[in-house]
């Protein structure tokens, strides 16, 4: 009995060991965000997302982000308290995110991405938000190797607002 103890201890052990961790300063992350992401953001994508607190566990990392009307109003390096949605990302996904195997909707559908809301307003917004990112083809961009995006073979995140409009447009 003392020898599976020992194993199921070590096992554990190891499993923390090799779990998957964020090597990046809040500042970096705040950088690319205002660089490269927030404006290419659509407004309508924002207004749909609202006011909202989400934490995000990635391997042995947490990021708690804050919006307000759509906009970043803060992010952390920690859990934050009360969140509407928490965004659970496992170890092996990230590696896949992070070498760009596989894009977010892709790991979404497999369960490497696991999102839980804390009411069904939240949820809406997600499934919502979730429609227009699959409709923009921007996990087509996060696949894709710097060498294809600039050759132009994948869709650009500025079409997320064309492809949204597009929607509404024919949903209408």
């Amino acid at each position: 009995m003392r020898k599976y103890m020992l194993l199921v201890a070590f096992l554990s052990l190891m499993g923390s060991i090799f779990a998957y961790q964020l090597n990046v300063s809040r500042d970096w992350l705040l950088e690319k965000y205002y660089s490269k992401v927030s404006d290419q953001i659509p407004k309508s994508a924002r207004l749909i997302l609202g006011s909202e607190r989400i934490n995000v566990l990635i391997g042995k990392s947490t990021i708690g982000i804050e919006t307000k009307n759509g906009e970043l109003a803060s992010l952390e390096m920690y859990a934050i308290a009360s969140p509407t949605i928490t965004i659970t990302v496992d170890d092996a996904t990230a590696e896949k995110l992070e070498r760009r195997e596989i894009g977010a909707l892709s790991a979404m559908n497999s369960g490497g991405i696991r999102v839980k809301t804390s009411n069904l307003y939240s949820a809406f917004k997600v499934e919502v938000l979730k429609k227009i990112y699959s409709a923009s083809g921007a996990d087509k961009t996060l696949t894709s190797t710097p060498a294809q995006s600039k050759s132009g073979s994948s869709a650009p995140l500025s079409d997320i607002q064309n492809a949204f409009y597009m929607r509404v447009k024919i949903w209408n």
